[in-house]
């Protein structure tokens, strides 16, 4: 008799512990989504409008737990290569920006849920990487005269005429780098392409993805070649190109978010 109550006892204690460990188990795997759960409509809403363009969605790499906003004409290729070469991925070039073969993972492969839970874990790095906006604008510009891309079907013949058809003709090449609402950059890495060789080590030791091979894969890029070609041509172009100061006045107009969120001087050259 004395056995068999010993034997109850075991079984009882065990299905007991079992019983415990599943509850813990359970309570761990959805209190993320409880406390997702719990914010505000409001953020629910402004995650839907960050996932809503799938060309311009910020990259996600859950190895590095790392959120990376990107923008076009701001090194985009650059970025989409190296954080393709710390995964493991091949990296491919100016191919890199084709969503379906690139293999890397934008908020829109993840649910609102989920994309809530990132954005309010403090343990996820969230980085946007910018340009100044004349710069920036004129590399559109240029990029437009020496090609046969035509915007909205119209051909461009000036810079000015430029200018004046960007304000009704949408593009990701020309529009705000202010892609979100403004509250989420207050705590962002901000990164900007003329100090791209220093934001991207202290990009990649932030989130521990900074090793001798990345190291390697930086130097055969040759960044201080890459951030001088960029400035030289785009300052010779800024000297050459805009020489009405109107025209000056109406970048620092249209991009005034980019000016204010990024902290860039609305400097006359």
């Amino acid at each position: 008799m004395s056995f068999v109550k010993d034997y109850y006892f075991k079984i009882t204690g065990i299905c007991v512990l079992l019983i415990v460990i599943y509850l813990s188990l359970f309570f761990c795997r959805n209190l993320d989504k409880y406390n997702a759960k719990r914010a505000p409509l409001s953020f629910y809403q402004d995650i839907t409008s960050i996932k809503s363009s799938v060309k311009l969605s910020p990259i996600v790499v859950p190895k590095y737990k790392l959120i990376f906003f990107w923008n076009s004409k701001s090194g985009g290729t650059y970025w989409k290569n190296l954080l393709q070469f710390i995964q493991g991925f091949r990296t491919t070039g100016q191919a890199a920006h084709r969503p379906r073969s690139n293999r890397l993972q934008t908020l829109t492969n993840f649910t609102d849920s989920d994309t809530v839970k990132m954005f309010m874990d403090k343990s996820w790095t969230k980085t946007v990487f910018v340009r100044e906006p004349r710069e920036r604008i004129l590399s559109a510009y240029l990029h437009v005269e020496s090609s046969s891309f035509k915007p909205c079907r119209r051909v461009v013949s000036s810079f000015s005429g430029f200018l004046q058809l960007i304000k009704t003709c949408k593009n990701i090449h020309w529009e705000s780098q202010v892609q979100i609402p403004e509250k989420f950059y207050r705590y962002m890495m901000i990164g900007k392409i003329s100090k791209i060789k220093e934001f991207s080590e202290k990009l990649l030791k932030k989130i521990g993805a900074w090793n001798e091979k990345v190291q390697m894969w930086l130097r055969s890029r040759n960044l201080g070649k890459f951030t001088k070609r960029h400035a030289t041509k785009a300052n010779k172009a800024l000297f050459n190109t805009i020489t009405i100061q109107n025209c000056k006045n109406q970048i620092f107009e249209m991009f005034i978010k980019d000016y204010k969120v990024f902290q860039y001087a609305k400097k006359y050259f």
